[in-house]
């Protein structure tokens, strides 16, 4: 949710209470990256009825008992394929990560953006200072900070 937080302009992140229930529901009819099923399908077995379905007058009728009936098995396939996707997606995770990726090397004269490090509650602030730096140190591979000058 951090993330979805993150993506309002500044003026909007003084309020963020005011557009959760937005974010809240756009979260819950996306499907996931890792297993490609929304929040919403994963909890009801089938895809989430959209606020431009009601207006075309779209229906599904659902006959009360065999609803039930269908409805486990819905969800039976549904956190079935799921639960492939998590794990293809983890192998995905650990393939690149034991790849061990390493970023490009600083030079002096690169322009790089830091890292922002607020104080108190921060979850949704940008992550990265707008200002950007130039190099003119480059660190050791003791891992001691590099100089930059904005």
């Amino acid at each position: 949710m951090h993330d979805y937080l993150r993506t309002l302009p500044p003026e909007k992140k003084r309020k963020w209470p005011q557009y959760l229930p937005e974010l809240v529901y756009t979260y819950n009819v996306t499907p996931h990256s890792s297993c490609h099923i929304s929040p919403y399908q994963l909890l009801f077995g089938q895809a989430p009825k959209l606020p431009v379905d009601f207006l075309l007058g779209i229906r599904e009728e659902d006959k009360p008992v065999s609803w039930v009936h269908e409805h486990q098995e819905r969800l039976r396939v549904v956190q079935e394929h799921a639960q492939k996707q998590q794990q293809r997606a983890a192998s995905e995770r650990k393939l690149k990560h034991d790849r061990k990726v390493h970023a490009e090397k600083l030079s002096v004269g690169n322009v790089v953006l830091l890292r922002d490090h607020p104080l108190g509650r921060n979850k949704i602030q940008d992550a990265w200072k707008t200002e950007k730096y130039r190099v003119r140190v480059v660190p050791e591979e003791d891992g001691a900070p590099f100089e930059a000058e904005s």
